[in-house]
């Protein structure tokens, strides 16, 4: 057993888990994870928030990124094996 919880997930949270994250410049960003499924993620051990500083054509700004660690997408990865 890897150790992670993986139950309950909502579609919006496995979906996240299956793209390995979200940041700013993903082909996915405009699909950008609500905060109720980040946390209820962050709290699981299942994703890691990471403040990052980017420039465009209008200035600097911060944002929050969302990674999902290697270990918790290996093991992502084998409950989806699994449970099929």
């Amino acid at each position: 057993m890897s150790g992670f919880d993986f139950s309950d997930l909502s579609a919006d949270q496995r979906r996240l888990l299956d793209l390995g994250g979200w940041t700013a410049d993903h082909p996915h960003a405009e699909t950008k994870p609500g905060r109720k499924d980040a946390w209820g993620l962050i709290e699981r051990g299942l994703l890691l928030a990471v403040s990052v500083r980017r420039r465009d054509g209008y200035g600097s700004y911060s944002l929050t990124e969302y990674r999902v660690p290697d270990t918790a997408r290996r093991a992502w990865a084998q409950h989806k094996e699994t449970s099929v």
